[in-house]
């Protein structure tokens, strides 16, 4: 895939996630993910990381952490530092809840509000 049509999936991606359309997101993101980007599984692992999910209030999306830590560690193989840092945060903790607005919560939110972070930065 050219740089410039990952690009436009990431970028188009970034605009269905700030629509709250995950579903749609994750479809471009898995057409990246299967022409090799590491950039699509570091955004696409961001919508299953139940932390991000919360930090964006998306509320009814349901966040699921080994779907997460699989697509960081598909990032962090391919070269993404970040991506090794949130598969070492998602370690299984049974006290968590993943609904995103979950009452319990096992360790502080240490993302910023309303911001979906990609590997070049949030937006």
């Amino acid at each position: 895939m050219s740089s410039a049509e990952e690009a436009t999936l990431i970028a188009r991606a970034e605009s269905l996630i700030r629509q709250y359309n995950f579903v749609g997101a994750r479809l471009l993101l898995a057409h990246a993910l299967d022409k090799g980007s590491a950039n699509a599984a570091f955004m696409m692992a961001q919508t299953y990381d139940w932390r991000i999910l919360r930090s964006l209030r998306a509320y009814g999306v349901r966040g699921d952490a080994a779907m997460a830590r699989e697509f960081y560690q598909q990032a962090a193989a391919a070269g993404i530092e970040e991506a090794q840092q949130r598969v070492e945060a998602l370690q299984p903790d049974a006290n968590v809840d993943t609904r995103v607005g979950g009452e319990k919560r096992s360790r502080p939110e240490s993302r910023q509000r309303g911001r979906f972070a990609s590997p070049n930065g949030p937006f």
